[in-house]
């Protein structure tokens, strides 16, 4: 993806700062990481080679995503990785690694964010989560909490709702 083009990743199952460690590595050009030189579409077939290989290291995006009850124990660890610009919580996969799948308000797994949150906030690095119902009260609440970006929905959840309209409206014309 970054010989694409992309501008960073998301990391999912991120549970350890070696795991975030090993990621940089395999993001970040030497003498930082150890990511390969080969010509690709990212630099312009070799064109640009130059100019991207000299920026990335600064300008290249890493988030970890925070998935399980093990990341969030380990977040300290995560967050001060050099070379992490980012977490981002993922509520439903935290909700399931507590035994609580679906409940993303679940006071265990707000408190597991809040954590997370804290110290990211300490590490000096963005906080990020999702939220599936996007209204002003669960972007108030977001932003409460302490996150500094929100994922507002995905195609899965802008699809969800559009069924469940669609199986209410055939309800109500039948």
């Amino acid at each position: 993806l970054l010989e694409a083009g992309a501008d960073g990743l998301i990391i999912p199952v991120i549970n350890s700062g070696d795991d975030a460690a090993h990621q940089v590595q395999l993001q970040k050009f030497p003498p930082v990481g150890q990511r390969s030189y080969g010509v690709n579409r990212a630099h312009g077939y070799g064109f640009d080679f130059d100019e991207y290989t000299q920026s990335w290291n600064d300008s290249g995006i890493f988030i970890a995503q925070i998935e399980t009850i093990t990341a969030v124990n380990n977040i300290d660890s995560i967050a001060n990785t050099p070379g992490l610009d980012a977490a981002m919580i993922g509520p439903y996969d935290i909700a399931g690694s507590l035994s609580v799948p679906g409940e993303t308000n679940h006071p265990r797994v707000r408190e597991a964010a809040r954590h997370v949150v804290e110290a990211c906030a300490n590490a000096g690095i963005s906080c990020m989560t999702q939220i599936a119902d996007v209204s002003k009260a669960t972007v108030e609440d977001a932003l409460d909490q302490g996150y500094t970006a929100i994922v507002m929905g995905s195609d899965l959840f802008i699809l969800w709702k559009w069924a469940v309209e669609v199986r209410e409206l055939i309800h109500e014309v039948r």
